[in-house]
């Protein structure tokens, strides 16, 4: 699947050929979120999008014929929706962590990372078996308890090492997706840090100073971890 600011596209794996194309969602100036996929339905938002006269922010279409299932009513999205479940999660640019049915959109609950500042993230949430955890725009990483919402832990990520949040006052960003591994949280910060947090108890179990900031997500494979940074190089890491 892949789109652009005017178009989401389904692609042959094989031979590339375009299998049909949805032009409802329009966004003027900024691309579309990396869609989810999950039970047949592909799920995609965006900063500015709106999808003909049907909502904005964020929708969904039929995976076999593109056609728009639903759409929500969000200010827009930065960061990919997560499904799981029959439900997708999201973060949308008034700091809410939002949770909708799979099949209709409708919102089920909306939890506010951070009223007090800063909102933008293009933090995607990590959902675990009892845990959402996402991040903030604030540089801070949470974790709400899946049932009730009440807050678990939090971790606040260092001063950034240079700006990178467009509209921040904050300087401390946390732009990276979390994920899970061996029952640690593994994540990136504009600090310049890696991070592994228990996933249980937030407690910090390892940190590597790369120097630079690390806004790209964890990739784990195997008993390997590897992350991007700012200074332009690629990391791996190898469990002993």
């Amino acid at each position: 699947v892949v789109g652009s600011p005017r178009w989401l596209a389904r692609l042959d794996a094989a031979t590339g050929a375009e299998r049909w194309r949805n032009t409802d969602g329009v966004d003027w100036i900024s691309c579309l979120c990396t869609p989810s996929v999950s039970e047949g339905v592909i799920v995609t938002g965006g900063l500015w999008l709106t999808i003909k006269g049907k909502g904005k922010g964020i929708y969904a279409v039929d995976a076999a014929t593109g056609i728009t299932l639903w759409a929500g009513n969000e200010q827009g999205l930065h960061a990919s929706p997560v499904i799981q479940n029959g439900i997708v999660y999201y973060s949308n640019i008034r700091g809410g962590l939002c949770a909708a049915n799979l099949s209709t959109g409708k919102v089920l609950w909306s939890h506010s990372l951070n009223p007090d500042g800063n909102h933008w993230t293009p933090s995607s949430p990590l959902v675990t078996e009892d845990r959402i955890i996402a991040g903030s725009a604030d540089g801070r990483l949470l974790a709400l308890d899946s049932e009730n919402r009440e807050a678990q832990w939090e971790f606040q990520a260092g001063t950034s090492l240079f700006r990178m949040a467009a509209y921040q006052r904050d300087a401390r960003s946390l732009l990276s997706s979390p994920v899970l591994a061996r029952g640690n949280v593994w994540f990136g910060a504009g600090d310049g840090c890696l991070y592994a947090l228990d996933v249980s108890t937030g407690e910090k179990k390892w940190e590597y100073r790369l120097g630079a900031p690390v806004l790209s997500s964890p990739v784990i494979a195997g008993r390997w971890l590897y992350v991007a940074s700012c200074d332009g190089c690629v990391y791996g890491f190898v469990s002993r």
